[in-house]
């Protein structure tokens, strides 16, 4: 396909217009093409822009569209890969989290190598074990500090052969970066290219999406518009699912364990999740606990039809559930960007699905992590055995809040897990969407 005939195309594709292997062809010029990347980053944008106007018409037409978006595009400037500009402010942060092994999303609640629950992360890296093992999370939160526990988000499955999820091409939706750097609050950085802003050794992504204005918050507006697997951030989409489905009936009903269905994990992450794992589990316990076996189940239970009609619904990600139904959002086919990550969880406070509040408060209540003075935060973690690593929530305050979302690859889940927490803090704070 040549630059024009794609370039032609990039609306239908920010707009999910096109045929799958029309679709593929045009991912993978703009995979290799900056200008057409540029291009749909805009378009993507301004689809975003476009959702929050009150009237949704808008004057013009198609190739008016186009054009201005071109015009945008080309005004736009790239900045190369910085060096680590800031050693001494991350060494500071690895320095804390170091001698501090309790801060956590709860502030300084709890004691060294205190892990953490779903989006309750911690500052140490867990225990050392002889093989490495996907990631699962801890059980329950609870107001005071937990023991220490294997917390790996378990992908006990074919796909974990499939060492990373990255998806080539960037998301078509969900509010991608727009021309320049989007405005934002005057008590907030400006948005950065990325490179600098991560340990040697991670890459990553973070965008956050105030949810009063709409405007954004970006770290990496390449990475925040790549998809890659949800792993266990799916559960807060997957909670929903189960409850407006009326299959989770009752947060509260245990459903029991079928251990030749649902055998621990291989090789067993050990400690008090593996035991968490062996036990009969209810939403209002696997949910902070973040076990797999019973969110397979859920998804088994709802079928795919429903599954695939929630999942347009949310517009989540790409929506694709071909991997499996018990396990396509485990390192297989369901991809999500950390930009429509935030943009799912900004419509989902902001009421634009048919969820209702009941529900919403029970998952808001099952993952918040931490309240302070003025706000709450409600977060989700979600990772892969070999370092790639998410954190996914929202920040209600009395003027409104933000989302955001936090996508990590580093060299080993260890080094993922020590550095997430200071790293989602330091932006949360940048974003203005938590006290620095």
């Amino acid at each position: 396909m040549t630059h024009e005939e794609a370039r032609e195309l990039l609306l239908d594709l920010s707009y999910g217009e096109l045929e799958p292997e029309l679709r593929g062809q045009v991912e993978e010029h703009v995979s290799t093409c900056t200008e057409c990347e540029a291009e749909l980053a805009v378009l993507a944008g301004t689809r975003q822009a476009a959702r929050l106007l009150r009237d949704p018409g808008l004057p013009g037409g198609r190739e008016e569209l186009v054009e201005a978006a071109r015009r945008a595009a080309a005004g736009r400037s790239f900045t190369g890969r910085r060096a680590w500009a800031r050693p001494a402010a991350w060494m500071a942060t690895a320095a804390l989290v170091l001698a501090v092994g309790g801060v956590t999303f709860r502030l300084l609640e709890g004691g060294p190598r205190s892990d953490a629950g779903p989006g309750r992360v911690v500052a140490s890296a867990p225990p050392e074990r002889a093989a490495p093992t996907p990631a699962a999370e801890a059980p329950a939160p609870a107001p005071a500090p937990a023991p220490a526990l294997a917390v790996r988000e378990t992908v006990d499955s074919p796909e974990r052969a499939a060492k990373r999820s990255k998806e080539a091409a960037p998301a078509p939706a969900a509010g991608a970066r727009a021309e320049g750097s989007v405005a934002i609050a005057s008590d907030r950085l400006p948005e950065s290219t990325g490179s600098a802003d991560f340990p040697p050794g991670v890459s990553g992504a973070f965008v956050s999406t105030d949810l009063r204005s709409g405007t954004h918050f970006r770290v990496n507006a390449t990475g925040c518009a790549t998809r890659y697997s949800p792993f266990s951030t799916f559960k807060i989409p997957g909670s929903l699912i189960g409850l407006e489905t009326g299959v989770v009936a009752d947060p509260e009903e245990r459903w029991r364990w079928d251990a030749e269905k649902y055998p621990p994990p291989s090789p067993a992450p050990g400690g008090d999740y593996l035991r968490a794992w062996q036990q009969d589990q209810s939403l209002r316990t696997a949910l902070p606990g973040s076990i797999v076996w019973y969110f397979r189940e859920v998804a088994t239970r709802v079928g795919e039809p429903r599954m695939k009609r929630w999942l347009a619904t949310f517009d989540y990600g790409n929506q694709d559930v071909s991997g499996g139904l018990d396990r396509f959002w485990l390192g297989s086919s369901l991809r999500i960007s950390p930009d429509e990550q935030a943009g799912f969880l900004a419509k989902l406070q902001r009421g634009s699905f048919p969820v209702s509040g009941k529900n919403l408060d029970l998952v808001r209540e099952l993952l918040t992590q931490e309240s302070g003075p003025g706000y709450r935060l409600v977060a989700k973690t979600g990772s892969s055995a070999d370092g790639e690593g998410w954190l996914v929530g929202w920040v209600e305050t009395q003027g409104g809040g933000c989302s955001f979302a936090l996508h990590l690859d580093a060299p080993s889940y260890e080094e993922m897990a020590r550095v997430r927490p200071g790293l989602a803090r330091e932006f949360l704070g940048r974003a203005g969407c938590i006290p620095r």
